[in-house]
């Protein structure tokens, strides 16, 4: 999961998730990592990986449907969480529907299928679940128009997505 934490360092990613959120009407805004305060011994002794990270590394931790990026500064280890904006109002990740938690995990996949270069294989199980069917059919067309190739196999349950129509 360290694409997580690279990806937001890269405003073309963050510029990409975004976009994307905005073409599904999810009501986003803006997305980003809220600081939170530093991990405690407590937290530490818990997670023998947080003990082990070197400086200049990141750890990404999943609880429940929200995101933490652990990192190793100055001593301490700093925790950052995140975060979703709705206008000028932040949620957690847990606070958005289980559709947009979807597409937000999806962002991940889809950005670096689009934008990394070479032979690359995306399978997709249950791509159409917790979608719209008009939201499925736009991310197969973005996944089709793909100027770097590669393949994506995808399983859907919609059948007006199995139409030469759509195309």
């Amino acid at each position: 999961r360290w694409y997580i934490y690279n990806g937001f360092k890269e405003p073309q990613f963050k510029k990409f998730l975004k976009g994307l959120l905005r073409q599904a009407d999810t009501g986003i805004t803006d997305v980003d990592l809220t600081e939170l305060p530093p991990a405690t011994p407590e937290q530490i002794a818990k997670d023998p990986d947080l003990s082990r990270l070197l400086p200049g590394h990141a750890l990404i931790r999943q609880y429940g449907d929200d995101y933490y990026v652990f990192t190793a500064e100055r001593g301490t280890i700093r925790v950052q969480r995140l975060t979703t904006m709705h206008g000028d109002v932040s949620f957690t990740l847990s606070k958005e529907s289980a559709g947009t938690i979807k597409l937000f995990k999806l962002g991940f996949l889809l950005y670096s299928y689009k934008n990394m270069p070479g032979s690359k294989l995306l399978l997709l199980d249950e791509f159409d679940g917790l979608f719209h069917p008009f939201l499925t059919k736009v991310l197969l067309k973005s996944l089709l128009n793909n100027h770097m190739g590669g393949q994506f196999i995808a399983a859907l349950h919609n059948t007006m997505l199995l139409s030469h129509d759509i195309w």
